[in-house]
């Protein structure tokens, strides 16, 4: 008779980028995590640029799984297998994990400014939720309203650091939305968005 891996193969998680299901499920992983003290010891501001189907969004939700304070109870079993779990870092659930995914935004052109702030408040709303904890009822009242996402970020940030609190900002698919417009209505549209007074400068 086969070893047990034999007889029940893991499944490849084709198409799946969330981190903790891959878990659950007991599904293939490539155990990247060696990665996540270089990420630490490089500059603040990380860009990674692969061509679409390269990991990138799972590559998010593992550093959000590793760097949430709220996940880490859950940390031997995200990690305990894994590089990072046997050589964890002092940061390791230390941060409140803020994430957008801006391939959630809508690229018409007549929509986009729009759905933009619906979805970023939208996820700022669910981020005071989720920490409201380290915040207090006047802080969060404050923020929630806030008459844009702008101002909405700069008083979350400013709340944050008053209570020493470090913020983990993961953005993907940062540039999605923008170039949709680009191919669907053109570059003078493309360009009054990203240039001058576009919201998205």
């Amino acid at each position: 008779m086969g070893d047990k891996s034999t007889l029940n193969p893991k499944r490849i998680p084709y198409g799946v980028a969330d981190y903790r299901r891959i878990r659950r499920g007991d599904m293939y992983y490539v155990d990247k995590t060696a990665y996540i003290p270089l990420i630490e010891a490089a500059p603040f501001y990380l860009f990674f640029i692969r061509p679409r189907r390269f990991g990138k969004t799972l590559w998010l939700s593992v550093l959000e799984c590793y760097y949430d304070v709220n996940q880490a109870d859950d940390f031997p079993f995200l990690f305990g297998d894994t590089y990072i779990g046997r050589h964890p870092t002092a940061e390791h659930n230390s941060y409140l994990v803020l994430s957008f995914n801006f391939s959630l935004v809508n690229p018409d052109a007549a929509e986009v400014r729009q759905s933009f702030e619906g979805y970023t408040r939208a996820v700022l709303d669910n981020f005071l939720r989720r920490y409201e904890r380290f915040f207090t009822a006047e802080e969060r009242e404050r923020i929630g309203a806030a008459p844009n996402t702008e101002r909405c970020l700069q008083l979350l940030f400013e709340s944050a650091a008053a209570h020493d609190l470090k913020v983990y900002l993961l953005i993907d698919e940062y540039d999605n939305f923008a170039n949709t417009l680009l191919t669907a209505a053109g570059r003078e549209a493309y360009h009054d968005l990203t240039h001058g007074g576009g919201f998205f400068r």
